[in-house]
């Protein structure tokens, strides 16, 4: 499982394009929430990720970072749900005819169902209360105390539940519309505190809109239920439910497949889909202009994206859920921050293509338990943001210049001293194995003059955008963070290094002002963080 490792060479090498990264001034960076990255289950299929695997793959991430890894169970299924104490037999039923559930079906739950709620003990919960146009009240809080319970101990640990989401892209309801969705989300915070025996602070612990991605993303939706046709109302006065919303959620998706004529998503839609800056940019100014409306209402309500995804709908592996779609995921959570946006929750279901690891051998196109090949894009995404006294404030690079829409830059700015402490660097032009010459970016880059070390993290694979990962592709199709590689059949989720990794460390040159200055290669279909210290 060996991988070969790029190394520094001249910017004079075929196939080298040189590029100036200009570090901006730290005026109007954005401060990063420690907990800025999280995951997310399908309610109905939560089952399938009681297991140890997916606990170690999740305490791989969690432990690079210095809050509880939130971990959002909703969906469709989840405003379809109930439970029935005497179900024993399955912990959940959809009762279909098919070979498999979805998260359209409606479900019916056991006791054992909640037991991957007592799992993922240094992660919180968001929990979705079931508000579909089939939902009773007293069915949705029977559903949600079962899962409360088992995710506060009986609500020995309450702050294991970061929020509770009011139902689930409320605006295909067909029942009632935004003041019907208002009143019923009031009956259900009403009950929830009463019930919870919530107090003070504790009340506010509830997560409105959940606005599907064919809304959010749309800047000239003509749907009646958007998230701010929902908070105006909400907010127009100073109401105890006003209070007691903790975050505003709307749902993205890059790429909604079944909204192309049947097309499916391959490795060759990829630059002008997921490996592109402008698309992904394009797609995230709604949800810009969100943080900024949902601001100027009320300031200590933050946006997050509470389920998020490459594509969904009519894509392959090699698309949704490659290497190709890591460059995606690291550019894409990036810019989130940027924007500010203050948590992306990664949905995951166990048959889905852009999944970053199958707990299970239920999916139809792996039939195995595996990490795939976007997954490094996590450990990148967590290391970038940082731990603990390493936490910062990010600010995009204009790139503009170069009139490219595949590279992208970002500066992450210490908290305490104001200075750059990070880069990252994402080349998203599209190489896949086969030509003798790869192509690079040689990025110069100015640095201060007290900075004496700067080392290179990379994210890459020697296979190219359609990377799987060790678990899907083997040896061949290996997709590596800082020389860690994570596998269901190695390491179980856990990760490890692999061989041949070595530190790579850049030369500082300094002019006759002793300002430093460094170069470094960023492959095609590759991503780094240089470290400055």
């Amino acid at each position: 499982m060996g991988i070969t490792f790029a190394k520094p060479v001249p910017s004079t090498c075929v196939g080298c394009t040189d590029v100036t990264i200009n570090i901006p001034a730290s005026t109007g960076a954005v401060a990063v929430p420690a907990d800025f990255f999280g995951f997310g289950f399908e309610s109905g299929l939560l089952p399938h990720y009681d297991n140890t695997f997916s606990e170690n793959t999740v305490n791989s991430i969690q432990s690079r970072m210095s809050k509880p890894l939130v971990i959002r169970v909703g969906g469709t299924s989840g405003d379809h749900i109930t439970y029935k104490k005497d179900q024993t037999k399955v912990a959940a039923d959809c009762h279909s005819k098919k070979e498999s559930c979805n998260s359209l079906d409606t479900y019916t739950v056991g006791p054992d169902y909640f037991n991957a709620l007592k799992r993922f003990k240094d992660s919180h919960w968001t929990l979705q209360a079931p508000m579909g146009d089939d939902m009773k009240l007293d069915d949705s809080m029977t559903f949600l105390q079962q899962a409360w319970d088992a995710a506060t101990n009986k609500g020995a640990n309450k702050a294991r539940v970061a929020a509770i989401a009011l139902g689930n892209e409320p605006n295909w309801y067909k029942a009632y519309a935004v003041d019907g969705y208002i009143e019923r989300s009031q009956k259900i915070e009403e009950q929830v505190v009463k019930d919870f025996k919530l107090k003070d602070d504790e009340t506010r612990i509830f997560q409105t809109g959940e606005i599907a991605a064919e809304v959010a993303g749309k800047p000239d939706s003509n749907s009646k239920f958007t998230l701010m046709s929902l908070i105006k109302p909400l907010f127009k006065a100073k109401s105890t439910q006003q209070k007691n919303i903790k975050y505003a959620a709307e749902h993205y998706y890059q790429v909604i497949g079944s909204n192309n004529g049947g097309h499916e998503y391959n490795t060759a839609d990829l630059k002008d889909t997921l490996m592109n800056h402008k698309a992904i940019t394009d797609k995230l100014a709604p949800y810009a202009n969100d943080v900024k409306s949902l601001s100027a209402i009320d300031k200590s309500v933050p946006l997050v994206i509470s389920e998020a995804g490459s594509a969904i709908g009519h894509t392959k592996v090699e698309f949704a859920g490659g290497f190709g779609a890591a460059l995606w995921a690291v550019d894409f959570h990036l810019a989130a921050m940027d924007r500010g946006i203050q948590r992306v929750c990664n949905t995951h279901g166990p048959d889905a293509t852009h999944a970053w690891w199958l707990p299970d051998s239920t999916s139809a196109h792996a039939k195995t338990p595996a990490v795939q090949g976007i997954f490094p894009a996590a450990p990148f995404i967590t290391d970038f943001i940082g731990k603990d006294g390493q936490l910062g404030k990010i600010k995009e690079i204009d790139t503009k210049k170069e009139q490219n829409d595949h590279l992208s830059a970002y500066a992450m700015f210490d908290q305490k001293t104001g200075k750059v402490s990070r880069i990252a660097i994402i080349n998203m032009r599209q190489w896949e194995y086969g030509p003798a010459v790869r192509p690079r970016y040689v990025a110069q880059i100015d640095i201060d003059k007290d900075v004496k070390s700067a080392v290179v993290h990379r994210m890459q694979s020697e296979h190219g955008a359609a990377a799987l990962g060790f678990d899907l592709g083997g040896s061949q199709q290996n997709v590596t963070w800082n020389g860690e590689q994570w596998s269901y059949k190695v390491d179980k989720g856990r990760g490890h290094k692999v061989a041949g990794y070595e530190e790579e460390r850049l030369t500082i040159n300094k002019d006759n002002n002793k300002n430093g200055h460094i170069s470094v290669n960023v492959w095609d279909t590759e991503a780094v963080i240089v470290y400055l210290s």
